[in-house]
This record gives C-alpha cells, sequence and structure tokens, in this order.
C-alpha cells in the first residue's frame, strides 16, 4: 500500500488553484471537450475552473492525473501540449479523473460514478487505461464500493472499446440522448461490480499494491 496516489507512470494528485492555465488548455481543445463532456462547447475562465475544483473537492475521489517527471517522452508531449518544455521536477498534469458516489439515505448501496478526460496530446499511450485500472482499485480495495458505472458516448467509440477492455459491461442505452455533429447518438451506460474486478485482475487485485498494473 506504499504508493496509493501512484500507478506504473503516473501520480495522482488534488487539483488547485494552480492547475488554472491546465484546464484552460484542457478545455480550449474543443474536440477534448466534446469527447469528454455532454456541454456545448464555449469558452471558460476563472470561474468555469473554480466550479471544476469544487466538485472535484466534493467528489469522493477528485484528482489531477500526473505523469511523474522521468516519465520518457514527457518532454516532447508538453511541448506539443504548452508549446514549451516544463524545466523543473513537478509531475506534469495530462488529465483529470473524479469517481462521484451516493452520500446520505443512499450511501449503503456503495454506487461510484467514474469520469475520465486525458488530453489528446497524451492519447494513445496507454495513460487511460492506467488511470481506469488505478481508479478501480482504489474504488473497490480502499473504500469498498460494491460497483462502478459511469457513461460513454455513442459516437466515441474507441472509449467504449477502452471501458470493455477494463472489464465494464454495457448495461443500458438511453436512446438518442445527446445532440453531436449534426445528429443525436445513444448514452451507453456501463458498469464493473467488484466481484467481476477481482475475476478479471486476480491475485493483481487482491495482493498487489495500488501502484501495480498489468499491461
Amino acid at each position: 500500500m506504499a504508493k496509493v496516489w501512484q500507478s506504473d507512470r503516473l501520480v495522482y494528485r488534488k487539483i488547485t488553484s494552480e492547475d488554472d492555465d491546465f484546464l484552460t488548455i484542457l478545455h480550449a481543445n474543443s474536440l477534448d471537450f466534446i469527447q469528454s463532456a455532454p456541454f456545448a462547447p464555449a469558452p471558460t475562465g476563472k470561474k468555469d475552473n473554480e466550479f471544476v475544483q469544487k466538485r472535484f473537492a466534493e467528489a469522493l475521489l477528485g484528482v489531477a492525473i500526473c505523469l511523474q517527471p522521468d516519465t520518457s517522452s514527457s518532454k516532447d508531449d508538453t511541448q506539443r501540449m504548452n508549446g514549451d518544455v516544463h524545466k523543473d521536477s513537478k509531475p506534469i498534469p495530462i488529465g483529470i479523473l473524479m469517481l462521484g458516489a451516493e452520500d446520505g439515505a443512499l450511501a449503503h448501496h456503495r454506487h461510484g460514478h467514474l469520469g475520465l478526460w486525458i488530453s489528446s496530446a497524451y492519447q494513445g499511450k496507454g495513460y487511460g487505461s492506467e488511470a481506469i485500472r488505478w481508479s478501480l482499485n482504489w474504488a473497490f480495495r480502499m473504500v469498498n464500493l460494491h460497483r462502478v458505472d459511469l457513461s460513454a458516448f455513442e459516437w466515441n467509440t474507441g472509449a467504449v472499446k477502452l471501458y470493455e477492455k477494463m472489464g465494464f459491461k454495457v448495461e443500458g442505452r438511453k436512446r438518442e440522448h445527446f445532440w453531436y455533429d449534426g445528429r443525436y447518438w445513444d448514452e451507453i451506460g456501463m458498469g464493473i461490480l467488484q466481484r467481476e474486478w477481482r475475476e478479471i485482475y486476480g491475485d493483481a487485485a487482491k495482493d498487489a499494491s495500488l501502484g501495480a498494473g498489468q499491461g
């Protein structure tokens, strides 16, 4: 349990006001925004960033996904993202992750809802699957959730395939629920149970540290 806030290549930390520039860049990429959120794209500012910080602070788990300083190729990725190179040794934010949960009179059901956003400059490198694997470890081993679900957009076929690969099962659809690119698309509800997670990850789920991951 020594690496609760770290996985193979990533570290996870609280989102703060120091992340304003990163959040602005993240929201400014309209393709990233549309693939990750159902809201109409619009310019964002300080109040929007404060709203994100508040939501993440109130969630069961809300973190910035960061590259460890010595991660291979991080320098090139940062150049593509920000137009410069980080010269310090601080972890480099590449995305955000939130796990919301029912509280109050519904808390005993032990449900969680996962949301993930990786900047397009860092997609296709396995960071999304690594972050999901870490978050499921945290959800099931650290806080004993019974199930974790998420919502996927029908048009984002890459995300749906990734979630299925990670063990999520399609549980239902809201037909023509979202408007995107000139037509309506389904919202796909997906979920994974704690026992299914243990069956998929076996000894890694039972014995390995949170930081350990599979390929």
